[in-house]
């Protein structure tokens, strides 16, 4: 595999959740969305040697997945639940106006939580990765239950506050 099929492949690896949230968007049906999802990527991989790897590629991706689309609904006109040519582009430009202030606040996020102490980040840790109870998680903790649900409230305003301050170019302390 050539270096640029290889940094293609990364990142719509890195991508393939946002651009199959792009695709449910737009097709609202679930069973839909995995069809129109797998033949974005096929035309995603047939046009890869016309992808500009100095642009960013989500917009190009999703430019293709919404002609991908466009495509299976022309197919599909027989069913009267699909939207109409103005709102499917009304919600594609809506998804990349949420899409961009996601990313934003993503960032931020991942921002704010390096800035936590150790034990702090380790309590959301354990509080979110899908595999302690709360009560495993404050043993863990050597805390008692709810001083740890307190700790994690104290965390989530704090790190809100924090987000908020950096999507409004406050001063971070």
């Amino acid at each position: 595999m050539q270096s640029s099929d290889r940094q293609f492949v990364q990142q719509l690896l890195q991508n393939q959740r946002r651009i199959y949230g792009f695709v449910l968007a737009m097709v609202a049906d679930a069973d839909a969305a995995d069809d129109v999802y797998q033949d974005a990527c096929m035309k995603l991989w047939e046009l890869a040697d016309q992808y500009d790897p100095e642009r960013p590629f989500m917009p190009w991706a999703c430019g293709v997945a919404f002609n991908v689309v466009r495509n299976h609904r022309t197919k599909a006109r027989r069913d009267r639940h699909l939207f109409d040519e103005q709102l499917l582009s009304e919600l594609a430009a809506s998804y990349h106006a949420h899409e961009t202030e996601i990313e934003q606040r993503r960032i931020a996020l991942a921002e704010c939580i390096g800035k936590l102490a150790p034990q702090q980040r380790r309590a959301l840790e354990l509080s979110y990765d899908g595999q302690h109870t709360m009560q495993q998680a404050a043993e863990l903790m050597k805390r008692p239950v709810g001083a740890f649900y307190k700790q994690l409230q104290r965390l989530r305003r704090a790190l809100a506050e924090c987000i908020n301050r950096r999507l409004t170019g406050g001063i971070e302390s």
